[in-house]
């Protein structure tokens, strides 16, 4: 589902950086757009913000979006992992550390936890699937327990088309 973000003038704050989750009580006029998205989400677990850059897409998925969904204002109470990242010249690694970070183990901080889940990444076009399915590195919790639910937000989407004659030709297909 596609959610287009129209503010009343085309770039609202230009040059100012973004609203981040810490900042959830200092965001506010735009509660009844956080309901429209959360609703949209829980109708088909995909959502695409889509707007002119500064309209405020980031500020809107961080300290809306995430903020709501963390203080439960989801129906159902779910719980929820927040997995965030930009693509840049590595989607696939990036990816895979977002997902690592959502953990919350520290054993998922270091470089062979990002390889042991890129690799499971690259496996096959369900490699997302197996990763959160399998329990970890060395026997510690899984990446996704049972009971959440997986957010993962791509900041910044359009990295996947400006990087791409710089990114491995494979990666570029898996991502």
């Amino acid at each position: 589902m596609i959610v287009s973000i129209q503010p009343k003038h085309p770039a609202p704050y230009p040059g100012l950086p973004p609203f981040q989750q810490n900042q959830a009580d200092i965001f506010f006029g735009r509660e009844e757009q956080v309901d429209r998205i959360l609703q949209k989400l829980a109708d088909n677990q995909f959502l695409a913000l889509v707007g002119a850059s500064g309209s405020g897409k980031s500020s809107l998925a961080y300290a809306g979006m995430i903020a709501a969904l963390e203080a439960g204002y989801m129906a159902g109470g779910d719980r929820w992992r927040i997995a965030d990242m930009k693509p840049r010249d590595q989607p696939l690694t990036n990816l895979a550390t977002a997902l690592l970070r959502t953990s919350r183990s520290p054993v998922y901080d270091n470089a062979d936890a990002v390889s042991w889940a890129l690799s499971t990444l690259e496996v096959s076009p369900l490699g997302l699937i197996e990763l959160l399915r399998k329990t970890s590195l060395a026997k510690e919790a899984a990446i996704l327990p049972p009971g959440e639910r997986l957010l993962i937000l791509v900041d910044q989407f359009e990295e996947l088309f400006r990087y791409r004659d710089e990114v491995d030709p494979a990666s570029r297909r898996m991502a």
